[in-house]
């Protein structure tokens, strides 16, 4: 009997060894952390918003389940390789958004415990500050970060599975706290960086800038050889394929009442700068000026910068730019003067030309307008290239202006540089003792040959070649 007693012992022992064995945990909860990317409005020179000089202790995330049923959690913040990052949260297997992501400094008095947030009464523990926040769907800073790491975020929580999720996060100021919305985890940040521009036109066409649809006249102080710019900035980054991706709000432009076209204060552009990404910034300057008989914008500069660099503004903070030359002192940004060119003229060029190497008539213009091209008279003419040829009669010729090459053709046989010192000459002939509404035909000639050395170094010797050695610090 006590044999069977020990056997019967030793099989409950084996059996419930069995059973242990076949019982598995069920897993009910799982960890979630979040990365935070900071897109985020930094000082550095830049206007009105700058980020807290203050870093993140703590996180205060609204987490609501699949029953809308919402729970405040605030872990801890830290940084490793430069990137902040929330302590894990354990939540149930599930489905969840995330309603709300606010980053708080301690105040160096940490505990405590956090109530609702109160734009009257921020401090959730007498010191605590609101350094960075995830804007909400609604907020108009809500451009300003990526869609899929921003509110209301969906997150998964699933069994024996580590989640972390990266949240867009921008610098923020309590006085924009109504407008600033909310949301935070794996934290990106973001600065929403700020510059100023401000600019002149200097036009010699009083008479055509006072036409009915000039935008000029809506300036209260009328047409002036010296206006206000009317503006449009064109600001973006390029992708991996080198095409522009164009930030919220471009173009800026003051072409607007409410920016009072232009009179009495610049334009200012602003643009998200993602923290622990590098990025190239590009500004393309666009100009009303009159066309022929219109005054659309043209392009005339690209300012490029790093996302953490300011464009160079003299100190004063304003990026400023003059197109002529109505100003005396020194600007940031100095343009040429603009001419008003129609697209393409219909001419007629003879050879020899009476003083120059060719006589050309300009007979018509595309499009059709009031330009600075003169029509209807002969001019005097000479050879850019001495290797390119052009027969007598008429042409259809398209028309560039030699002191910007923005739009010049591929293959141009000659650059700007060779331009500006020909324009150079051309508009200091009396330096050698000429009359350019008085040449003679041996002066042209000697012109002709100046032309050709500079562009197709062919030689030259006496007037053409002090021509050239006087040119030669004229390029740009």
């Amino acid at each position: 009997m006590r044999k069977l007693l020990i056997l019967v012992l030793v099989s409950l022992l084996v059996f419930g060894c069995k059973k242990d064995e076949d019982q598995k945990p069920e897993v009910t909860q799982q960890d979630v952390s979040f990365g935070i990317v900071l897109v985020d409005p930094d000082g550095n020179g830049l206007k009105d918003w700058e980020c807290k000089n203050l870093e993140p202790d703590y996180a205060q995330i609204t987490i609501m389940d699949d029953t809308d049923a919402a729970t405040d959690y605030f872990p801890q913040v830290f940084r490793i390789d430069g990137r902040l990052y929330t302590q894990n949260i354990k939540l149930d297997v599930g489905s969840y958004t995330v309603t709300k992501f606010i980053l708080w400094d301690d105040g160096n008095t940490p505990g405590g415990t956090l109530p609702d947030w109160d734009p009257d009464n921020p401090a959730p523990n007498g010191d605590d500050q609101i350094v960075m926040g995830a804007p909400m769907f609604d907020s108009p800073y809500f451009v300003y970060v990526d869609a899929l790491k921003a509110l209301d975020l969906a997150i998964e929580v699933n069994a024996f599975a580590k989640a972390e999720y990266e949240i867009d996060v921008l610098c923020f100021q309590e006085v924009d706290y109504i407008p600033f919305g909310f949301t935070w985890f794996a934290i990106n940040e973001i600065v929403i960086r700020e510059q100023c521009f401000f600019g002149d036109i200097c036009i010699k066409d009083i008479a055509g800038y006072s036409m009915q649809n000039s935008p000029y006249l809506n300036q209260g102080s009328g047409i002036q050889l010296d206006m206000p710019a009317i503006v449009e900035l064109h600001v973006y980054t390029l992708d991996d394929e080198g095409d522009p991706v164009y930030v919220h709000g471009s173009p800026f432009t003051n072409a607007n009442a409410n920016a009072n076209w232009g009179v009495g204060a610049p334009v200012c552009i602003q643009y998200p700068d993602h923290l622990l990404v590098e990025e190239t910034f590009y500004v393309d300057l666009y100009i009303a000026v009159k066309w022929g008989d219109v005054f659309p914008f043209k392009y005339f500069h690209t300012w490029s910068f790093m996302d953490d660099e300011v464009i160079p503004n003299g100190g004063d903070g304003i990026v400023e730019f003059v197109l002529g030359q109505c100003n005396l002192t020194g600007t940031d940004l100095q343009l040429a003067p603009y001419q008003d060119l129609p697209d393409q003229a219909y001419i007629q060029i003879t050879h020899p030309g009476i003083i120059g190497y060719w006589n050309l008539m300009i007979h018509s213009v595309t499009p059709d307008g009031s330009y600075d091209l003169v029509t209807g008279v002969w001019l005097t003419a000479w050879c850019g290239d001495a290797y390119h040829y052009i027969t007598q009669g008429y042409h259809n010729m398209y028309v560039y202006t030699s002191l910007y090459n923005n739009d010049w053709p591929s293959g141009t046989p000659f650059d700007i540089n060779e331009i500006a010192r020909i324009n150079w000459i051309m508009n200091h002939l009396d330096y050698f003792g000429m009359d350019i509404d008085d040449l003679s035909k041996a002066e042209g000639d000697i012109i002709q040959d100046a032309m050709w050395n500079i562009i197709n170094g062919i030689a030259c010797s006496g007037t053409a070649l002090d021509m050239v050695n006087q040119s030669a610090s004229q390029g740009n």
